[in-house]
């Protein structure tokens, strides 16, 4: 197993994919790209102490044995992977939270304006994505749906803005200005050598798109759109999303 992995976090739909996947081309590096068969029992009870985070990465022993890790279930362990991993280095991938939100719903047909999620549109998520949609295990309850995903977004920003000496910030809209300079700037920021061009991975559409053309008022209605900005707001303005 490494003693020195790289982590590439963030919240989910925020850009993780394509930057890990174009870090470890750029560098020609190993990498886990999202743990395979992660279920929602296991999910949840390594967020609830009810799984040992060893345990855990026993269990993916294959999938944390590569130099780069990317999955994004693993920014809400941040604490216990810096103890388990102490020469580990990470990267956390942030996005403005109205386009990741939108994202992530969008993605699965979720409409965001609602109060609350009916039964048939929790069917449309796996128990995978009901377990992120809800927060499972994490603790954090929400007004609604919505509210609680802006106070997951915020638990995601906090792993930069908490530890900012041991966690590299990468902002999605940054990268996306720069793509092919963005993953060669952090390839060399994190002591590692430029061996491949990653424009074509960067190009790549690597998981489901949602309807960027979807304006956030209108995806969300007002009363949601609110609970975003109110919820997130010391955190927007502490990354530039103002």
């Amino acid at each position: 197993m490494q003693d020195n992995p790289v982590f590439v976090l963030g919240n989910q739909k925020s850009g993780t994919t394509v930057i890990a996947a174009g870090l470890a081309h750029c560098a020609g590096v190993s990498a886990t790209l999202d743990l395979r068969d992660l279920t929602a029992d296991l999910l949840t009870g390594v967020y609830d102490g009810r799984v040992s985070v060893g345990g855990f990465i026993n269990r993916y022993r294959l999938s944390f044995s590569r130099r780069l890790i990317k999955e994004p279930n693993l920014t809400f362990l941040y604490g216990a992977l810096a103890e388990h991993f102490p020469k580990a280095q990470f990267l956390l991938i942030v996005r403005d939270p109205r386009d990741n939100l939108r994202s992530f719903l969008n993605g699965f047909h979720v409409p965001g304006h609602l109060e609350a999620l009916g039964p048939e549109h929790q069917q449309a998520l796996n128990p995978v994505w009901r377990a992120i949609v809800f927060n499972h295990g994490l603790g954090i309850a929400g007004e609604n749906y919505v509210d609680g995903l802006a106070r997951r977004w915020n638990r995601a920003a906090d792993v930069y803005l908490n530890h900012p000496e041991n966690v590299q910030l990468v902002r999605y809209e940054d990268f996306c200005s720069d793509k092919t300079g963005t993953i060669k700037t952090l390839v060399r920021a994190l002591n590692l050598e430029v061996r491949h061009d990653p424009s074509s991975i960067v190009e790549q559409q690597h998981q489901g798109r949602g309807n960027r053309s979807v304006e956030w008022n209108e995806f969300f209605g007002g009363s949601n759109l609110n609970r975003i900005e109110a919820r997130c707001a010391s955190r927007m303005k502490a990354l530039g999303y103002v």
